[in-house]
């Protein structure tokens, strides 16, 4: 999301040469349904419970942990 696209992954868990571009996600989430709205500098996060707004940069932070995360997992 922070670069707002989606990125194909391999089968060797690496990243990929693909990516299409996205303004919008929705999730099922467990208190209900939530749209991720991709803007200029944040994502809007809107919900059952209200609006939120975070840093765009903050999922692509969130985003290298998990990669470097399932590379220790995998021995990479």
């Amino acid at each position: 999301m922070a670069d707002g696209k989606v990125v194909l992954g391999t089968a060797e868990a690496k990243i990929g040469e693909m990516s299409w571009p996205i303004a919008v996600i929705q999730r099922e989430e467990h208190d209900g349904t939530r749209w991720y709205y991709i803007e200029e500098e944040s994502v809007r996060i809107e919900g059952r419970n209200g609006v939120k707004s975070m840093p765009r940069e903050d999922f692509g932070i969130v985003a290298d942990l998990i990669f470097a995360g399932s590379e220790i997992l995998l021995g990479k």
